[in-house]
């Protein structure tokens, strides 16, 4: 399995293809150690997650003084915390299917 890639706010200002890459690859190997772990996060919970993380960069650490550049940013690790548990819940819908689809064809 591929490592995690480390961000450095310097690159997600000049380049978005990198913060793109950031966010496939550790939103998925995100999900893969919360499944690991047994945790359990609905939709609900998870929306809520990305607007709380939206929320805590942006206002309570002060993003807004940063301008559009906060925004920016705020955003993006918004989207990533909303992708990370929406494959979270992919891979569990995946397990059943594949659990489901084997005690079947083993019956």
């Amino acid at each position: 399995m591929s490592e995690r890639i480390e961000l450095k706010m310097r690159d997600v200002f000049y380049n978005l293809n990198y913060f793109a890459l950031f966010l496939t690859n550790n939103s998925k190997l995100a999900a893969y150690e919360y499944l690991k772990q047994g945790k359990n996060v609905g939709q609900l919970e998870g929306i809520f997650r990305a607007f709380w993380t939206f929320f805590r960069m942006y206002f309570l650490r002060l993003g807004f003084l940063d301008g559009y550049d906060g925004f920016l940013l705020a955003a993006l690790y918004g989207t990533y915390t909303l992708v990370k548990y929406a494959k979270l819940q992919e891979l569990k819908k995946f397990i059943k299917i594949v659990i489901l689809y084997f005690s079947l064809k083993f019956l």
